[in-house]
């Protein structure tokens, strides 16, 4: 991305780590997450005081 190919390893590296430690945790993708919280708070179901957890169904 930079154009620079001794970032490579690193940049490697670094997502293969993230991936190890994201995926035993059942961490859901960001995007998915940050698309239910902006749905939510169009809806108005964000202020109910409630978390998103309890109002999503799996």
């Amino acid at each position: 991305m930079t154009g620079r190919g001794d970032l490579t390893l690193g940049l490697l590296g670094a997502s293969l780590a993230a991936m190890v430690v994201a995926t035993p945790l059942g961490s859901e993708p960001i995007y998915e997450v940050l698309k239910r919280r902006m749905l939510l708070r169009a809806s108005g179901l964000a202020d109910a005081g409630t978390t998103p957890q309890s109002r999503v169904s799996a």
